[in-house]
């Protein structure tokens, strides 16, 4: 029989067939009705989405991916098999990014509302998860804000990584405190390939044992800060009697600001990169090599990459953006403190104390702390109770078990 892997390949069934095939088997493993809970949009390429789920299923809640993402309206005609019907949205720039001019644009917003409506006329219920403040690519901008309060306002649940984050979208969303579920960004312990030793990446990409090595992974773009990045990274390097290499490493957004910075990157001495997306295998091979990771970002709400770099270790030069100074420890942490390159260049220079074995031993603690199992069985536990759903039996309780318990 060919394989057919669910939930990665939609068909003409779809949502339905794989809502149908997740409940029947957690059903029959677990000997009563698990709570179906239907995600989307689906990102295979962040394991994000893997990690905070990891121990849902412990939980008696079967997370299904939904990759057609307006087709959730499926899901109520399950009531009857299942304890309840939750929708949880992760990113919505789907919603609005196809629209071909503005008309159609506010056509796809008002489906989608009355699509959302209905559903939870029909008895479901939704968690949204607030990524950002805006989507990063957004062309409409008014209509952007009025879909995520519209979100927001009809969510039974609003999942945060931080306390601080109400205060930072308050501009443009109001959120209601009583929906707030507070569950943190896991690290990425176990969720990347990690057999590559430091010696062995660094003769690999050819850097030297003596090199002070800083890496920025993911996805290229403007508002990231890697242009004032760099020309931080210069100041700090003149005059230096360190030896210092800059590690880029992610698929460019397509922008003129972003093509210029591969161009310029291509061409300094100081500089390696792979303007690509990066494979799973290759990450462990940039992260072993560095000593430091970077996220400059000028805005950001929450940033996956700023756990990526104690994941393996790694110390972190960080902005303020956002949540990260709420997140991330001065033990392992040296912060930018404003946004001029003299700024960058100093954080550079003073990150230098970082280049320590309690530096990098702190950044393990707090990937420990975080590590995904405990985040995940403690976020199911939270979305039980919040719900006001019985607590999942003690005898099916996995790896992760004790930690649930102990978070009711």
């Amino acid at each position: 029989m060919k394989i057919n892997l669910s939930g990665y390949n939609h068909t003409d069934a779809s949502p339905l067939r794989e809502a149908l095939g997740y409940v029947r088997y957690l059903e029959a493993k677990n000997g009563e009705k698990p709570l179906l809970m239907a995600y989307t949009p689906v990102a295979r390429m962040n394991p994000y989405q893997a990690l905070i789920y990891k121990s849902f299923a412990a939980n008696n809640i079967t997370t299904v991916p939904l990759i057609k993402p307006l087709f959730f309206d499926q899901l109520t005609q399950l009531n009857s098999q299942v304890e309840g019907v939750l929708l949880h949205l992760h990113w919505n720039s789907f919603i609005l990014s196809a629209a071909v001019d503005r008309a159609d644009a506010v056509k796809r917003l008002n489906s989608f509302k009355k699509r959302l409506l209905s559903f939870k006329r029909e008895g479901g219920r939704v968690m949204w998860t607030v990524h950002n403040i805006l989507p990063h690519d957004a062309k409409y901008l008014d209509l952007e804000i009025d879909l995520q309060q519209f979100i927001a306002d009809n969510s039974d649940l609003i999942h945060t990584m931080s306390e601080h984050t109400s205060k930072a979208v308050e501009d443009v969303l109001t959120l209601d405190e009583s929906k707030l579920l507070v569950s943190p960004h896991p690290s990425y312990l176990g969720a990347y390939e990690d057999y590559t030793n430091r010696d062995e990446a660094r003769i690999t990409l050819g850097l030297d044992p003596d090199e002070v090595v800083y890496v920025i992974l993911g996805a290229l773009k403007a508002y990231k800060g890697i242009g004032e990045f760099i020309d931080g990274f210069d100041a700090a390097c003149a005059g230096s009697t360190l030896r210092r290499r800059l590690i880029i490493a992610g698929e460019p957004d397509g922008s003129d600001i972003i093509s210029a910075l591969v161009s310029r990157s291509n061409l300094h001495p100081n500089i390696l990169i792979d303007a690509r997306k990066i494979p799973y295998n290759l990450v462990q091979l940039y992260m072993r090599s560095a000593d430091i990771l970077a996220v400059p970002y000028h805005r950001a709400l929450n940033s996956g990459s700023a756990l990526l770099g104690p994941s393996f270790g790694l110390p972190v030069i960080s902005s303020t953006a956002g949540s990260l100074p709420e997140v991330l420890d001065n033990s392992f942490t040296e912060f930018i403190d404003g946004t001029e390159v003299a700024h960058v260049a100093e954080a550079i220079r003073n990150a230098d104390r970082l280049l320590s074995s309690e530096a990098r031993k702190a950044a393990v603690r707090f990937a420990e702390e975080l590590r995904p199992g405990p985040v995940s069985s403690r976020f199911a536990s939270q979305i039980r109770n919040r719900l006001g759903l019985s607590s999942a039996s003690d005898s099916r309780l996995g790896e992760e078990g004790s930690l649930v318990r102990a978070a009711r």
